[in-house]
């Protein structure tokens, strides 16, 4: 059951970003974390500092971040700004027709262990 804070607050799906180019293969076989995804051809849009800085990021259950699968509550992120607008940084824009945003069932997703 979908925890009460979540059903309150209308929250009863999560999202996913991920390159266009992925939407076949993540229909096929899922979305992997990061360290999972690794051993999979696929595109890569992630910012190497950003992943560089997660890498290492301890969660209390002992795994990093990237044992873990990014999932978002909004539909407007950091990642999908800096895809659609380019940053200060010199990234430039990947463009709105580059990437897809996945729904996911949050119930399904808060009713594993």
């Amino acid at each position: 059951m979908l925890p009460a804070v979540l059903k309150e607050k209308g929250v009863d799906h999560l999202h996913y970003i991920a390159p266009i180019e992925n939407a076949c293969l993540i229909a096929a076989v899922g979305i992997f974390p990061h360290n999972l995804a690794d051993r999979i051809p696929h595109q890569d849009f992630s910012m190497r500092k950003v992943q560089w800085l997660r890498q290492n990021r301890d969660i209390p259950n002992g795994k990093t971040i990237h044992d873990c699968v990014p999932l978002y509550f909004a539909t407007h992120t950091p990642m999908q700004y800096v895809w659609t607008y380019g940053n200060k940084k010199g990234m430039e824009p990947l463009g709105k027709e580059n990437f897809v945003l996945i729904e996911i069932d949050a119930e399904k997703v808060f009713s594993q262990e």
